[in-house]
């Protein structure tokens, strides 16, 4: 593939940002890969931040301009981490990347809350509309589970320290060359 000189650093930051979403959104992909590219998209975050702010200072451009804003880093890196941590110490028997979609993200919650709000006259729900439509959705919801057979998980055992250390190990090199 080849990157014009000026789309370079656009192309690194996105991949960096992806690489830090991929151990809460992508389905099949094993633990020790989510830790990996985790741990890379995250030390990679941090990298591109650094460089934001040298090259801020040779430029005299204010603080902060260069890149983007500190809690939005702060909240990738800990959704990166959260996903780490869950690949990490999980049950064997909990797969949450098997069913639904973009199960580890808001997604989830904020069509609930739509779902909850398209039963009202208008959109504006006041707390009791709000409940009553909760409390619809949960009735439906059971009736609908009640139906259905348990899906079968696949079990996987969770990384132990050894082989997080062992995912860590391999990436050193990759670190110290950033």
């Amino acid at each position: 593939m080849r990157i014009p000189w000026s789309l370079k650093g656009a192309f690194l930051h996105n991949l960096f940002v992806g690489m830090n979403l991929v151990p809460l959104l992508h389905r099949d992909l094993p633990l020790a890969s989510r830790c990996e590219i985790g741990v890379s998209g995250f030390v990679g975050l941090d990298l591109m931040r650094m460089l934001a702010e040298i090259l801020g200072k040779k430029l005299g451009a204010p603080t902060g301009s260069t890149f983007m804003a500190s809690q939005t880093t702060g909240n990738l890196q800990a959704a990166c981490l959260s996903g780490i941590l869950v690949a990490v110490t999980k049950d064997v028997h909990f797969n949450p990347w098997q069913f639904g979609q973009v199960r580890l993200s808001e997604l989830p919650i904020e069509e609930h809350f739509s779902f909850c709000r398209r039963q009202s006259a208008n959109s504006q729900l006041s707390a009791r509309a709000f409940w009553q439509a909760a409390a619809r959705v949960s009735l439906r919801n059971g009736k609908l589970l009640s139906q259905e057979s348990a899906p079968k998980v696949t079990g996987e055992k969770p990384l132990t320290n050894a082989e997080l250390l062992e995912v860590l190990i391999t990436l050193t090199p990759f670190l110290c060359i950033l």
